[in-house]
């Protein structure tokens, strides 16, 4: 079993009149349909199996962003180019999706920026510590792992 963070980002919204859909919105009802996404580019694609844990980042501009949202349980990874969002956002068509069998959105969000310092996967310049998370999605280790899980139970948040 693996660690991953999947990273929900700002999209368009289909009318192209500058509107974006937040990245917290987005995140949300994929979560609520108990899928996920992953497409051409994301990194780490053909890695992720059935039992592997998926931590849920909200990066983008708006709500909730810099933080960890929710913890879920890849039931399934199915080949499937058909779109897991509402057609009027523009995000494009997967190439695969997770089917989540659990989920367990946090009450209190970790704040990703609240616990770089305890991380072995961001650089130790934290100032760039947002590259380690470009690619969509970051296998993560164990240790890191339960950091980001246990924090939110812990006075540094």
């Amino acid at each position: 079993m693996a660690n991953y963070i999947l990273t929900s980002t700002d999209a368009h919204h289909i009318d192209f009149e500058r509107k974006r859909v937040d990245a917290y919105t987005i995140a949300s009802i994929r979560l609520d349909n108990m899928k996920w996404p992953i497409y051409c580019r994301t990194s780490n694609k053909k890695i992720i199996n059935p039992g592997d844990h998926c931590l849920i980042y909200i990066g983008g501009r708006k709500t909730l962003t810099g933080n960890i949202i929710a913890l879920a349980t890849v039931g399934n990874v199915v080949n499937d180019n058909t779109p897991v969002d509402s057609l009027d956002v523009l995000t494009g068509n997967p190439e695969r999706v997770l089917h989540f069998s659990d989920i367990n959105r946090f009450e209190m969000p970790v704040n990703i920026k609240a616990v770089l310092n305890y991380l072995e996967f961001t650089p130790k310049n934290t100032k760039h510590w947002g590259v380690s998370l470009q690619g969509g999605c970051k296998k993560i280790s164990d240790y890191d792992f339960n950091w980001i899980v246990n924090s939110r139970y812990n006075s540094i948040v």
